[in-house]
């Protein structure tokens, strides 16, 4: 019992102590100091704190912004799920069972998919493209008729066979889907033909443009929908595909879902998530953004040296309550800790502020849009810079801010030494 008193009372004077250096931090930082300009540079400080927090709040969201309207392009080309072969570019379908796949209760749709290169001809021109070969069932889930620009989409009608050029295509060849009397020339090279090349080495076929669909730039640049016995004959594949797309609900578990097919389809094919299907696209604007974070970080400490500074001028300001504080007793952690609260205590003043107005800005954009992205806006998707509010960027964005306030109050708190206290002239 008698340890269990004395424990009670050191943790008493603890905290007395701690709620005095408290008390004196919040006094040096929100009370007049002796002289104006130390004001000023104090405030100076919490300000380059709070302008450089609110960088990067902003600039994190436009990056979000900006990442989610590629995304949400690109994933309405490309399946939440893609089986590729392991080895090679093609398959036999019949090593697929399809009816075990169909019966997942998560799968919606599976379609078939041929995919090759092939040089595309139209009135005199000449253009080389990725011809994808897709079964009838392509439309029925994939919201392709809110990407259509001009024409109508549609590959197959009756016994007639129809193409949708990707917009960079259109563009390339001026193609006049509404003309229906110039077919659009696909030529690609036989499978089993020797190196040597001669007229008789490449395949032939035409068909009729009927729309012009616009996703995201890589694919409208290359992109030929056909139907898929249309590209099968084009490049001999037979009973070959080069892939399978399923699709299924957005509120589906992918992860669940993968390994389910994965089970079915083997180990000779791989199951690929659509964050895989872009892996390069994805590092690429995850590398991008978190340089931006750490350039804007370097920024930050940059703006921290006006803390540096209007700390160590706040300690010879108040050298003499110091000197006065060791000579009742205080240790001199007691005395650093003052000094180490108060500059907490701007940064987080500085980083509160700064988040705040961030996100201010980023709401004002995202409801107004006030910042164009150039010009008249109207060949983009969007017309305004694009923003998308995360909160763990915000919490990162917190914690970089206190992290650096915290080291950058270290410094001048721990000049305060006995000689520096003694030295009173």
């Amino acid at each position: 019992m008698f340890f269990s008193l004395i424990s009670d009372v050191v943790s008493f004077s603890k905290s007395i102590s701690l709620n005095i250096s408290f008390y004196i931090a919040k006094k040096y930082t929100v009370s007049g100091k002796k002289s104006h300009i130390i004001n000023v540079i104090s405030w100076i400080s919490v300000v380059g704190i709070a302008v450089g927090t609110m960088a990067l709040v902003v600039v994190l969201s436009v990056f979000n912004g900006i990442e989610d309207l590629v995304f949400s392009m690109v994933n309405s080309f490309d399946p939440p799920l893609k089986v590729v072969p392991v080895e090679g570019k093609n398959f036999d379908k019949k090593t697929i069972d399809f009816e075990q796949l169909q019966r997942l209760s998560a799968v919606q749709q599976i379609v078939q998919v041929v995919e090759e290169n092939a040089l595309a001809a139209y009135d005199g021109q000449q253009y080389v493209v990725k011809v994808k070969g897709v079964s009838p069932n392509y439309q029925q889930f994939i919201p392709i008729d809110s990407m259509i620009l001009d024409g109508q989409f549609i590959l197959e009608q009756e016994s007639y066979n129809y193409a949708s050029l990707g917009a960079g295509v259109w563009y390339h060849l001026h193609v006049n889907v509404h003309h229906q009397m110039t077919p659009l020339v696909l030529i690609a090279p036989e499978r089993n033909t020797s190196k040597i090349l001669h007229s008789n080495s490449f395949t032939t076929q035409a068909i009729m443009p009927k729309s012009v669909f616009s996703v995201e730039q890589d694919y409208d640049q290359q992109y030929v929908l056909v139907p898929l016995r249309f590209a099968a004959t084009l490049f001999q594949y037979d009973s070959l595909l080069s892939y399978l797309e399923i699709w299924c609900s957005d509120d589906t578990p992918v992860k669940d879902l993968k390994n389910e097919v994965q089970a079915i389809v083997g180990k000779e094919m791989k199951v690929l998530d659509r964050q895989q299907q872009q892996e390069t696209l994805y590092k690429i604007m995850f590398s991008e953004k978190w340089a931006v974070f750490l350039i804007l970080t370097f920024i930050l400490i940059v703006a921290s040296f006006n803390m540096i500074s209007s700390m160590s001028i706040i300690i010879m300001d108040k050298r003499r309550d110091m000197f006065i504080l060791h000579s009742m007793g205080n240790p001199l952690f007691k005395i650093r800790r003052i000094f180490l609260i108060q500059g907490f205590m701007q940064t987080f003043l500085g980083a509160v502020a700064g988040i705040l107005f961030g996100l201010l800005l980023c709401v004002i954009q995202i409801y107004f849009g006030v910042v164009p992205l150039g010009g008249d806006g109207s060949s983009f998707v969007v017309t305004s810079y694009p923003v998308s509010i995360r909160w763990e960027d915000i919490v990162l964005v917190l914690m970089t801010t206190l992290l650096i306030g915290f080291f950058a109050a270290l410094l001048p708190a721990f000049r305060i030494n006995k000689k520096f206290l003694e030295d009173r002239n």
